[in-house]
């Protein structure tokens, strides 16, 4: 079954604009938080109704129930790692994530941290930053989200959404 994600990350606490793209958002299959806060994820779930996935970054200091990352299946193939990247010091270049990811046997990750958009291939890994829902920072300075669609073929599409 084809997988229609919606992958934010670094909402700082402002969840309003996020919430009201995804209960508006038809076809969704997964949510994905990537951390900063991890806490809002909990929050958005209340508020829409969904379960979310989500990660810790460094500001999610008394989140300890959720984990700084994982690995999920996905349709066609894909595997993501998910993570919000501050481990990697992905300021500094994507290699070392690249490299890690590649050893869980991944092929793509979705990560944030850096609070700009990014989406680029490093070793044969597919890495996909979403921006920043609240405070964007360095790139084109827009908050933003990602749609990624998964069909069952291996296809996959990446579409950032201007908020």
């Amino acid at each position: 079954m084809p997988d229609k994600i919606l992958v934010c990350s670094d909402t700082h606490g402002h969840i309003d604009t996020i919430a009201a793209e995804i209960m508006t958002t038809p076809g969704l299959t997964r949510i994905i938080h990537l951390g900063d806060h991890a806490r809002d994820a909990e929050e958005l779930e209340a508020v829409v109704g969904r379960t979310i996935l989500k990660v810790k970054g460094n500001n999610d200091f008394i989140s300890y129930h959720i984990p700084y990352d994982g690995v999920l299946p996905l349709s066609g193939g894909h595997k993501a790692y998910l993570t919000h990247g501050h481990l990697f010091g992905v300021y500094y270049g994507l290699d070392k994530l690249a490299a890690y990811a590649k050893s869980l046997d991944c092929d793509l990750v979705l990560f944030g941290h850096t609070h700009a958009f990014d989406d680029q291939v490093v070793d044969g890994i597919r890495l996909i930053n979403p921006g920043s829902c609240a405070w964007p920072r360095g790139g084109d300075g827009q908050k933003s989200y990602v749609i990624l669609t998964l069909d069952d073929d291996g296809g996959m599409g990446v579409d950032r959404v201007i908020l």
